[in-house]
């Protein structure tokens, strides 16, 4: 009996060190001063694993709902068309989605008043200096849908584009700051 409760105890603490996950690395941040506001967001692409059993036009369309809502989200901040100095170029590769399941989400809210099932995205963020060809530095984040987002729940990738524009909503103010 001994021994069991042990291996219990010890498959609890490993199973739980499992669990945990690692502090997320503190990042550098960005010296967003001198380009007073000014951003071009170049594109919003889809790692190649990304929504893979998707046809190639819907992938396309899933790409520019992303854009769209980045875009949208930087509006109130000098978004130009074009790369030029003194111009914060932006480009972002989502590498991964959680889809919703818009069907369990319609059942568990009509039967217990809350969805179950969140969607989420991971995307990497790189920026550019003016015209330059290389990143000077890049952000990679992860962000999981909220389940009051009524809207992102009874869609496939609506927590994915609504959490990129909210991601989109922190770097305008960032730049706002400057």
């Amino acid at each position: 009996m001994k021994r069991l409760t042990g291996f219990l105890a010890l498959a609890t603490l490993t199973a739980l060190a499992g669990c945990a996950s690692a502090p997320p690395q503190a990042q550098a941040p960005i010296d967003f001063a001198r380009y007073h506001g000014a951003i071009a967001v170049e594109q919003v692409e889809l790692a190649p694993t990304v929504a893979a059993d998707l046809p190639e036009a819907e992938r396309a369309a899933l790409a520019r709902k992303l854009q769209v809502a980045l875009v949208g989200a930087l509006s109130e901040t000098a978004t130009v068309r074009e790369p030029a100095p003194g111009v914060l170029r932006l480009a972002i590769t989502v590498t991964h989605i959680d889809t919703a399941n818009p069907t369990a989400n319609g059942i568990s809210s009509a039967l217990v008043l809350v969805p179950v099932d969140r969607g989420g995205i991971a995307f990497e963020a790189r920026f550019f200096d003016g015209q330059g060809g290389q990143p000077f530095a890049s952000i990679t984040e992860q962000r999981k849908g909220s389940l009051f987002d009524i809207k992102g729940n009874f869609s496939h990738y609506g927590h994915a584009i609504r959490e990129l524009g909210e991601w989109g909503e922190w770097l305008a103010q960032e730049l706002e700051r400057t």
